[in-house]
């Protein structure tokens, strides 16, 4: 009882949006026919630890046949060693498996296989559970199945642990279940892991640097998540925003909430700017009210930086952000530009983004 209330407390803000989105939409508007990413392979419950040293060199390559990304998305391996030790334990020294735990982890691991079962790299067309539950609301906000297999993986571990426990091993138990967890240690011992400097290109050093709370609008820009793409965004944004620690227009989420996405679209500036980043053109009507209401944006977003990549920016996008946010260049590294909205009136605070902040003003006078 305890444990089902702290799982409660902890997926609480979950379960409040999922239950928005069925009440609202009355868990009606989905497609007829939605597709899905494919889950994880059967087998690879049941291989070796991909990543250990003397296997990975054959088992990477041959996940990667079909997707570029099933050594990140696909691999669930239960370890051959834990699994043979599961066996012997229940089948010869009376360990005995929690049937509520056992269930779990097949429930789980059978919806980890995705809407079709693929074995060995072959699809089967043979549908699983999840090529009808992905239509549930709520359930369906689920978009990948391979992670279910992280459930299914630590129901086996509690699984295991509980076999472990009530397996009767003898007089020397603490040293048969030191041996036990010694092989499975080495089946799971992988290489250490690759580091790479995360360097921050000067145009971003300049933006970190900045002391005041501003806001970046790196173009092309747009709003992304899981299922849809408005303008057009690179998720390389983000990581760059980890370095230099500003705030952004537009972003990456797994799921955006439609109220956001409207907000975007219902304001003229962001409205063209979505449309342009998406290589679209805007009628003069709809770029003569953007252009209006652009310091306004400015001041209330607080957009303090433009970041314009001139090799995926239009040129009818370079020059409605000239016309719209008058930008004052202070940094030019091809392909990139790096402007301040509004920028000869930035230090006094006119531009809105900061008012009269002092930090901001003595960078500006340093550049």
């Amino acid at each position: 009882v305890f444990a089902t209330v702290v799982a409660a407390v902890l997926l609480f803000p979950w379960l409040r949006v999922a239950a928005v989105e069925v009440v609202e939409k009355r868990g009606i508007e989905a497609p007829l026919w939605r597709s899905s990413p494919p889950g994880v392979d059967l087998l690879s419950y049941f291989m070796p630890n991909p990543t250990h040293l003397l296997v990975r060199g054959i088992l990477e390559p041959w996940m990667a046949r079909e997707r570029a990304d099933a050594f990140v998305e696909g691999v669930a391996s239960l370890t051959v060693t834990a699994v043979l030790i599961l066996l012997g334990l229940v089948l010869f020294r009376r360990g005995a498996a929690p049937r509520f735990w056992v269930l779990c982890t097949a429930v789980f691991g059978v919806l980890a296989l995705g809407p079709f079962i693929v074995v060995g790299g072959i699809d089967t067309y043979v549908p699983g559970p999840w090529a009808l539950l992905r239509y549930v609301p709520g359930l369906g906000m689920v978009r990948s199945p391979t992670r279910f297999a992280v459930m299914a993986m630590l129901g086996f571990a509690v699984v295991l642990a509980h076999v472990l426990a009530t397996s009767q091993l003898g007089r020397r138990r603490g040293w048969a279940i030191a041996a036990l967890g010694l092989l499975i240690g080495a089946e799971t011992l992988a290489p250490p892991r690759r580091m790479f400097k995360a360097a921050l290109p000067e145009r971003y050093r300049i933006v970190a640097q900045d002391r005041c709370d501003v806001v970046v609008l790196r173009l092309p820009t747009g709003i992304k998540d899981g299922t849809r793409q408005r303008g057009r965004f690179s998720s390389e944004v983000q990581f760059r925003q980890a370095l230099h620690g500003k705030r952004l227009v537009g972003g990456y989420l797994s799921r955006v909430d439609d109220d956001v996405l409207a907000a975007y679209e219902e304001h003229p500036t962001l409205h063209a700017l979505l449309d342009l980043s998406e290589g679209k053109s805007i009628s003069a009507e709809a770029r003569d009210s953007a252009l209006r209401e652009a310091r306004g944006l400015s001041i209330e977003m607080g957009i303090g930086f433009i970041a314009i990549n001139k090799a995926e920016a239009s040129q009818e996008l370079r020059d409605f952000v000239h016309a719209a946010f008058e930008p004052r260049t202070i940094h030019k590294a091809w392909p990139f530009a790096i402007s301040i909205p509004f920028g000869e009136a930035c230090a006094n605070g006119e531009c809105g983004h900061s008012p009269g902040c002092r930090h901001r003003a003595e960078s500006l006078a340093a550049n």
